[in-house]
């Protein structure tokens, strides 16, 4: 009942796919929250 070794290429070249996105949205993200968390903290 394991993947075959066709079946498990797809499936990690279908991960892949998808996490690239999701990872480079995060860092993209994150530097704008960070931004603007310390434009808020900022008094005056």
């Amino acid at each position: 009942m394991g993947l075959g070794e066709e079946e498990f290429s797809r499936f990690a070249a279908g991960s892949v796919f998808i996490a690239v996105p999701i990872i480079v949205l995060y860092f993209v993200l994150a530097k704008n929250m960070v931004t603007g968390l310390t434009a808020g903290s900022v008094k005056g």
